[in-house]
């Protein structure tokens, strides 16, 4: 919290946060955001996130905003659109 605090202080109008492992409890979920990217997705931190494909599409798309853009990686199976 204390880098928003930092970034409101000096002005910043842009900033590239990463929500990390997951994305329905990431704790950047209050941001509103006005662009979401997801870059890759596995089968990784299957323990917190899902075991199947599916599951972890579901937890990733969390950042995904109503009515914003959306960038999807070149490893993202069609599952998470």
């Amino acid at each position: 919290m204390v880098a928003f605090l930092y970034f409101r202080e000096k002005g910043v109008q842009w900033a590239v946060i990463e929500c990390s492992i997951g994305g329905l409890s990431s704790s950047t979920n209050f941001l509103d955001t006005d662009i979401a990217v997801i870059v890759s997705i596995g089968l990784d931190h299957q323990e917190i996130l899902g075991e199947t494909i599916e599951e972890i599409c579901r937890n990733k798309s969390g950042i995904i905003r109503k009515n914003k853009p959306v960038i999807i990686g070149p490893h993202v199976p069609i599952a998470v659109v």
